[in-house]
């Protein structure tokens, strides 16, 4: 049986590409990675540590332009740090209708959390396409995933 040409030209160009990655070293292996190198991508989640007095959140984002105005509007100073600042179980999240992993606010401490986060989800909510969900593993006892 003759093998035709075609199909015996794609496997060796597979083969010979393969043979190629594997011999090549990659370059996101580097040990020195200094965050100065990193690239600029707009997709990427970005962390701001605000606080209010007593209270503090942390916002985890991909567009400042969806929630900066509305808590600095309200007293807030925030700052952009550069990992996340600690893991707390009451969150509000949100995303436009297309988008996974858009905005997400996280209550570290300070008084009237769960008001506040209901709050921000009445307004964030009302923006066009926008699903807004608050998520409590405990602190307030009862409140569900909305």
């Amino acid at each position: 049986m003759k093998t035709p040409k075609k199909l015996t030209l794609g496997i060796s160009l597979l083969c010979l590409g393969s043979l190629t990655a594997i011999t090549q070293p990659l370059s996101a292996q580097s040990g020195n990675t200094n965050l100065d190198n990193l690239p600029d991508n707009s997709q990427q989640m970005r962390i701001w540590g605000c606080s209010k007095g007593e209270s503090s959140i942390e916002v985890e984002a991909k567009d400042v332009n969806i929630w900066k105005d509305m808590i600095e509007g309200g007293g807030w100073q925030c700052n952009e740090q550069i990992e996340p600042i600690a893991q707390s179980d009451v969150m509000l999240s949100c995303d436009p209708y297309d988008v996974i992993g858009n905005l997400t606010l996280v209550w570290l401490n300070g008084e009237q959390g769960k008001q506040q986060l209901q709050a921000w989800m009445k307004q964030l909510s009302e923006q066009p396409g926008m699903i807004c969900r608050i998520s409590d593993e405990g602190a307030w006892g009862g409140l569900e995933n909305k």
